[in-house]
């Protein structure tokens, strides 16, 4: 089957949608040996849309995470990088070195163009998660269980 385009008109409709996360955040640690946790959120949307919200943090440094709206399991619509390091791709040489930046659907450059926010006010991951909820027009109903500790080995403390 052919894969539809998305356009940047069709995301920032998806967008001005009202949506609901009723789901709790629950941590998962791929395997025991992984410094990152992450959580799969269902987003429910009156258009029935395959929406999802994934939530990604660091367990060494924990002020590095990040946040994805993804339609499909193939379209990210808009993403939060908290103090996450790249350059764009596309329109612009930008580079972020452990710097907050977001990324927005755009026809050109897809998922791709990343700038720098100016609304991101807060610093804990549950206040940038609720920040970046609203401004996706999602309302959380659920439960932000905070993550887990670090639980340095023995061998790790030699």
């Amino acid at each position: 089957m052919p894969r539809i385009a998305l356009t940047e008109y069709d995301a920032e409709a998806i967008i001005r949608d009202s949506k609901r996360v009723t789901d709790n955040i629950r941590w998962i640690q791929t395997d025991q040996h992984s410094t990152w946790v992450k959580c799969e959120l269902d987003v429910e949307n009156g258009k029935r849309l395959n929406l999802k919200l994934y939530v990604n943090l660091s367990l060494e440094v924990p002020s590095l995470f990040s946040f994805s709206l993804i339609l499909n399991n193939a379209f990210r619509l808009r993403g939060l990088d908290f103090n996450g390091s790249h350059g764009n791709k596309h329109t612009n040489d930008t580079k972020w070195q452990g710097q907050t930046h977001k990324h927005t659907w755009t026809d050109r450059c897809r998922d791709s163009h990343a700038y720098t926010p100016g609304d991101i006010t807060a610093n804990a991951i549950e206040d940038v998660f609720r920040q970046f909820c609203a401004e996706c027009n999602i309302e959380f109903a659920g439960d932000f269980q905070q993550p887990p500790g670090i639980q340095a080995s023995i061998e790790d403390a030699l």
